[in-house]
């Protein structure tokens, strides 16, 4: 069965801001009330995308995306350790690819730990491609692999090849 994906609601905020909380350990800062507050934040904002998946009747991964003129940048996707494997995170990116064909999206950008295969695998699944590298990125000191994905104006992928090493 798929997932329902749907927006995110305040009803849902302390489910999201734990699996905030716990899907992004490395982030010192975050305690379970910095990422609700951060998720209001994000629930008023007209360009901010706030997206939950449910599996089983419960949410159990959400996505964060910005809308900057012509481009998406991911900020956030997480899904439950428990619900894992079952595809909530692909349903979320493919959500977020339509709302970016929807409204007229060129560019997809996203950051991901270099060492999250399973991210960068589904990223790359998806045609995105590494475009460059943040050095030291992450609290824990981390580098960020930079990916991109590109639309044409009728919403098709555009292949493109790494520009960095993975």
């Amino acid at each position: 069965m798929s997932p329902r994906i749907r927006d995110m609601t305040e009803g849902d905020l302390e489910v999201v801001a734990t699996l905030h909380v716990e899907s992004f350990p490395s982030d010192r800062k975050m305690t379970r009330d910095v990422a609700d507050a951060q998720l209001r934040e994000e629930l008023a904002r007209a360009w901010s995308y706030v997206r939950v998946a449910e599996a089983d009747g419960a949410v159990a991964a959400f996505s964060l995306v910005w809308r900057v003129v012509d481009e998406l940048h991911l900020l956030n996707v997480a899904v439950a350790p428990a619900a894992r494997r079952r595809g909530l995170g692909e349903a979320l990116m493919l959500d977020m690819l339509e709302i970016g064909r929807t409204a007229g999206t060129r560019t997809i950008f996203l950051e991901v730990r270099r060492s999250n295969e399973p991210a960068i695998g589904l990223y790359r699944k998806l045609g995105f491609w590494a475009s460059g590298l943040r050095i030291g990125y992450y609290d824990d000191g981390e580098d960020a692999l930079e990916m991109t994905l590109s639309l044409d104006p009728s919403g098709l992928v555009v292949p493109h090849e790494d520009e960095v090493a993975l």
